[in-house]
């Protein structure tokens, strides 16, 4: 599909590099990429992201399940978004980070950045679970990003097959109280057993109300001509 990339993120060196997906003439999301990775948990938006189209605005979730041993997907309401701050339309995950930490992607000097920041979360978990984290997330990244998202486990991905993860639209660096949180799949467990990662940030320096301008105008669909 013209005009959209796949960023890989190998967590085990650190190096991220982008990928063209002109060679996949039919590409329609995060979920079908997941079908033919094997690395782990993939992230993203479809080839109609930041247009008007019904549904459009969900963030896609896909990998191995750690519940049933077999691929899962599932979508964050609203959050593709945030995800479209970042100029690619997949991020796919593999590899483990040496100790616990948070990925943040985010958007520098016109590219695509994926930065590795160690956090143990045990404290924070110990004081009020996935729900501390966020907020205290939350404080961390609003002075970097403007419209951005965040996505964090709480302390049952450390030890079952059956973490969830949470997340909340964050609005003048505010976390709202309408919260989304899904257990399907496990796949908080993926993301913290496989990868190491307690959360993942992603934005851009471009506002959510920016953001929601630009899918607004009467701009031509992305990609699609």
């Amino acid at each position: 599909m013209k005009g959209q990339t796949a960023l890989i993120v190998d967590l085990s060196s650190g190096e991220s590099t982008c990928r063209p997906l002109d060679h996949q003439p039919h590409f329609v999301g995060a979920v079908e990429y997941a079908l033919d990775w094997s690395g782990g948990l993939v992230l993203g938006n479809g080839p109609l992201a930041a247009t008007p189209a019904v549904g459009t605005h969900e963030l896609a979730l896909a990998g191995p399940s750690p519940q049933w041993g077999a691929p899962y997907a599932l979508a964050v309401p609203q959050a593709g978004l945030a995800f479209d701050g970042l100029g690619c339309s997949v991020v796919a995950l593999r590899g483990r980070v040496l100790s616990p930490s948070i990925l943040v992607l985010c958007r520098e000097r016109g590219e695509t950045v994926a930065r590795i920041e160690p956090l143990d979360p045990t404290e924070t978990w110990a004081e009020g679970g996935a729900p501390a984290l966020l907020e205290r997330l939350v404080e961390r990244c609003a002075p970097q990003m403007a419209g951005f998202r965040l996505l964090v486990c709480g302390p049952a991905a450390a030890a079952t097959p059956f973490g969830s993860l949470l997340s909340a639209p964050v609005v003048e660096g505010r976390a709202t109280a309408t919260r989304w949180t899904s257990a399907a799949g496990g796949l908080g467990s993926l993301l913290y057993q496989q990868h190491g990662l307690c959360a993942l940030a992603f934005g851009s320096t471009r506002s959510e109300r920016e953001l929601r301008e630009r899918i607004e105008s009467k701009a031509s669909f992305l990609g699609l001509c």
